[in-house]
């Protein structure tokens, strides 16, 4: 699925590069396009593998509002998204722009109507040893100690 990221006009500074890192573990809105009012876009560096941007202004054409979701990770590599959120499947097959605002608050509706299901993360099962105890996974980390040193501010005298 192409998708087109929507960004307020105060990203117009943010260098293609780094385009990405401003994105992620964000909440964004999960959106459509009006037919009858499209999107001016762009791609991200002029490479057709990556999603259009659009930089919304006052004037940009309103947008369906499916729901939002939380970028928890991008994959550059695969080019995929990792979206959490509590939309249905059928309403998930509808977005074609993920807008991100300023200052979204995360709405108490992401929060409390999630089903009971595993975080895509890894869970237990995926991070269990042979001996089935998480922990050895650190068993080759180190503990360091550093001195720690102490500082007093100067005094007038």
């Amino acid at each position: 699925m192409d998708v087109t990221v929507c960004v307020p006009d105060d990203y117009s500074y943010v260098d293609d590069r780094y385009f990405f890192a401003t994105l992620n573990v964000q909440i964004v809105a999960l959106c459509s396009e009006l037919s009858d009012q499209p999107l001016e876009v762009r791609r991200i560096l002029d490479d057709e593998t990556l999603p259009n941007v659009s930089i919304t202004s006052p004037g940009s054409p309103v947008l369906v509002c499916h729901g939002f979701g939380l970028i928890r990770a991008i994959d550059l590599d695969k080019k995929v998204f990792y979206l959490l959120t509590p939309l249905p499947m059928i309403d998930l097959a509808k977005v074609t722009v993920f807008a991100r605002g300023t200052d979204m608050l995360v709405p108490q509706l992401l929060l409390e109507c999630q089903p009971a299901t595993n975080v895509p993360y890894l869970s237990r099962p995926a991070l269990a040893s042979a001996s089935g105890i998480i922990s050895d996974f650190y068993g080759g980390l180190k503990n360091v100690r550093h001195k720690r040193r102490e500082y007093f501010p100067a005094t007038n005298q």
